[in-house]
């Protein structure tokens, strides 16, 4: 879909693998960082960006998310900003940070309420108010046309929400540092290309 002339450019991307990744930990709010590999990830992005005239990296308050935006910006010599608004769902409550296995073990009638979206983990942010705040959160950031082209580092949860929820294109798997390139102005939003974002 091309670009509108007087739009504004979004590039959105995931964080890079982090060390609950590799530990196998329900994830979530459990505010984990960067392994070697998240960090090598946060750079290639850089360099995939280093043609566009970023104005600012955005990213959430979540560390993964902070630690990815850091070295974008460093390596593209932009400013940073924190919007809090765009962090991840706490999905998994009180088995956040537990790895699966012993989630597992400990609370198997939490962990069975994460086959749906509508059930909701002890502890845990409904996917009611989680939709409610990240649409609030993109509202503001597509009605405010003045920010140029900017990047904003989130997670995967907030993907699927958009592409779900927002663009309404269904389900899709999200990859470490993947990335979806936007048009919008207050008019509409649409995908210009995207990358490490597959159909389920």
């Amino acid at each position: 879909m091309p670009q509108p002339l007087n739009g504004s450019t979004l590039h959105l991307i995931r964080h890079g693998q982090t060390t609950g990744d590799i530990e196998n930990r329900f994830g979530g709010a459990y505010d984990d960082y960067l392994t070697d590999l998240g960090k090598e990830q946060s750079r290639q992005v850089a360099q995939d960006l280093n043609n566009s005239p970023l104005s600012m990296v955005y990213s959430s308050s979540l560390n993964r998310a902070l630690e990815t935006a850091d070295i974008i910006a460093d390596c593209l010599d932009v400013p940073r900003g924190v919007l809090p608004e765009f962090r991840e769902c706490n999905r998994y409550g009180i088995l956040s940070g537990m790895t699966k296995h012993e989630a597992q073990q400990h609370h198997p009638q939490e962990v069975a309420k994460l086959k749906g979206l509508e059930d909701t983990v002890t502890g845990a942010e409904s996917y009611r108010d989680f939709k409610q705040r990240v649409t609030a959160a993109f509202e503001r950031l597509f009605n405010d046309g003045s920010k140029g082209e900017i990047a904003l580092v989130t997670h995967g949860g907030v993907f699927r929400l958009l592409f779900r929820d927002i663009l309404r294109l269904g389900e899709f798997s999200i990859g470490d540092c993947a990335r979806v390139t936007l048009w919008y102005d207050q008019k509409g939003i649409g995908v210009i290309e995207q990358h490490g974002i597959n159909v389920k």
